[in-house]
């Protein structure tokens, strides 16, 4: 027997709604969702469902939503998937905070703080001899 799949996705817009349409299109799974408001393409959606969270993007109000969901689906994998920078940011800085159940869709913070800093991708880049756009870096 196949393990049980939750797809648990973060956001409201279009973005949320595209993954969990995939989700569905591909494995016919309903994903849960919280978003900020009660409003965007995720929220009424068929294959969401949708939860508000005014504080979503609160550290311990994400993470509360995410371990009580994980706990609550002791019998499959947890996908947690940020469908924003913010979401991606906050999985990767608790995702140690997570049950056991729970897989997340991501780096670790440490690579991804460096990431998000323009000038030391671009230097990472160099690095490794990736090609990326000339860019000026202006420095107060």
């Amino acid at each position: 027997m196949k393990e049980k799949i939750y797809p648990l996705l973060f956001g409201g817009d279009i973005n949320v709604y595209s993954v969990a349409r995939a989700f569905h299109e591909a494995y016919g799974l309903r994903s849960t969702c919280f978003g900020k408001y009660l409003s965007g393409p995720a929220y009424r959606s068929s294959i969401i469902d949708y939860h508000a969270c005014e504080n979503n993007e609160d550290a311990d109000a994400y993470v509360k939503n995410v371990v009580t969901f994980a706990n609550s689906h002791q019998d499959g994998k947890v996908f947690v998937i940020g469908c924003g920078d913010a979401y991606v940011k906050l999985a990767a800085e608790n995702k140690h905070l997570f049950p056991k159940n729970c897989i997340v869709a991501g780096i670790n913070a440490e690579l991804l703080n460096t990431l998000i800093n323009k000038e030391k991708f671009y230097e990472m880049c160099d690095q490794y001899g990736l090609d990326h756009p000339a860019t000026f870096i202006y420095h107060k």
